[in-house]
């Protein structure tokens, strides 16, 4: 097979001789079949407007038979190229100086034990961004981050298990900076516990001589109806329990689309200072999980007030 000891354009993984190969028509990076199938597209689908063509990795070959002592990695597809280029030779972009390398390994992930423990490579691909770009952006607990979403990428992985999602997700996703996430599973939260809210509210003004949030004709038809608000209550409370199982099991997942999205988008925007606002972008940000906190108490506060309203409106 004229592939074995080439790469898969998704996973990296070279190609043995039982492989199933499938190659882009438009580009003509080789996948394996599953990773194509898996990704739903090529690769390379985003280079595919510039022009690009995949080159077979001899060219990599060829500087490392040579001897070369400095080389440059390519900024986006992570090819070494002679230090003389000016483009990219397996893509074409263009190479800076920064990328200069040392064959022992000068430039680093930014943390210790990932470049000494595990030896990783900083610029090594992780979703069309590079592995010390989400060093610079995850900032905390990288030991657990990154191998996952190395996983991720090369292996296709979406589920996981993420503990902190499970019990309360808003707040995860607040102190991540995800506040799309953290609004939509909050509002979830509070809809979800009403009716155990509204049945605590009936509870408490009966316990408290009568004097309680609802009016009297509230307060009764919802004790005469206590069998269905029951009913409601455990039907709400399976629904946050799935709610919750599957931003434990996908929450690490999101993260991961959040930072490649992120990380593109402030390079973009950013160019030569994109590191500095990598860290202040990413990392975590305690005060945010105060503030979702805060923000659901007002949620359930002005939803239990407006179904008051409801209530002896229709009733």
């Amino acid at each position: 097979m004229r592939y074995i000891g080439e790469t898969c354009a998704l996973c990296g993984l070279a190609f043995t001789e039982s492989d199933d190969v499938v190659v882009c028509p438009e580009c003509g990076s080789p996948h394996h079949r599953g990773c194509y199938n898996k990704n739903g597209c090529c690769a390379k689908a985003e280079l595919h407007a510039e022009g690009y063509k995949w080159q077979s990795n001899t060219i990599n070959k060829k500087i490392s038979d040579a001897d070369v002592d400095v080389y440059i990695n390519c900024p986006r597809c992570g090819s070494r190229n002679s230090p003389e280029n000016e483009r990219c030779e397996s893509c074409g972009a263009v190479l800076s100086e920064e990328e200069r390398t040392s064959e022992g390994g000068n430039q680093t992930t930014g943390n210790p034990f990932l470049d000494q423990i595990m030896k990783l490579d900083p610029n090594e691909n992780l979703g069309g961004i590079r592995l010390k770009e989400a060093v610079g952006f995850v900032r905390s607990n990288l030991l657990y981050y990154i191998p996952m979403f190395r996983q991720m990428f090369a292996m296709g992985r979406k589920i996981s298990f993420n503990f902190i999602c499970f019990i309360f997700p808003p707040v995860y996703f607040a102190n991540r900076r995800m506040w799309s996430w953290a609004i939509l599973t909050a509002i979830l939260s509070v809809l979800l516990s009403m009716p155990l809210t509204i049945s605590y509210f009936v509870s408490a003004g009966l316990e408290n001589g009568g004097i309680s949030l609802f009016s009297q004709s509230v307060n009764n038809a919802v004790l005469e109806n206590s069998h269905m608000l029951s009913t409601l209550v455990n039907i709400c409370n399976i629904a946050d329990f799935v709610m919750r199982a599957l931003m434990c099991m996908f929450g690490n997942y999101i993260y991961y689309k959040f930072m490649i999205k992120s990380v593109k988008r402030i390079k973009a925007s950013a160019g030569d200072d994109a590191p500095a606002y990598l860290v202040r972008a990413g990392g975590v940000k305690p005060l945010n999980s105060l503030l979702i906190v805060i923000i659901m108490f007002a949620m359930t506060m002005v939803s239990t007030l407006a179904v008051q309203y409801l209530l002896e409106a229709f009733l």
